[in-house]
């Protein structure tokens, strides 16, 4: 399935299950060896680098659905509220470029596999730090 997360700059990739994350890997290729060459010849690229550096030139408005219009109204109160809860960056939403992997597990694996990801949060925080 592909489908635009928050913004029109931003496309995700959802896969069926598969044995092997090489499989998936396998099959993003394959997409992106047919998109890319469309999209640069058009001045694109699909990237997965953290914050897209031509943010300021895109336009950023999020898809009109009700989900976004409530993400975004919620971002928007940093600006009426002076909360250290909220950041300085309340349209951040419409303008990363980041990658994300979201994976199945059993509800017999949940424990180690989650104890697993958290062994790993530090090392994996300095690795991706701008994805």
């Amino acid at each position: 399935m592909i489908l635009f997360e928050v913004s029109y700059n931003i496309i995700e990739f959802a896969f069926a299950k598969a044995s092997r994350i090489a499989e998936v890997e396998e099959r993003l290729g394959t997409y992106l060896s047919m998109i890319q060459p469309y999209l640069r010849d058009h001045n694109h690229e699909l990237q997965g680098w953290g914050v897209n550096p031509n943010w300021a030139k895109n336009d950023n408005r999020p898809v009109k659905s009700p989900r976004y219009k409530m993400l975004m109204n919620f971002l928007e109160l940093s600006k009426a509220k002076n909360d250290p809860f909220f950041h300085d960056y309340p349209e951040y939403g419409s303008f990363i470029c980041g990658s994300q992997v979201q994976l199945d597990v059993s509800k017999t694996s949940y424990s180690r596999v989650l104890n697993a990801f958290n062994q790993i949060e530090g090392p994996k925080a300095v690795l991706l730090a701008n994805s």
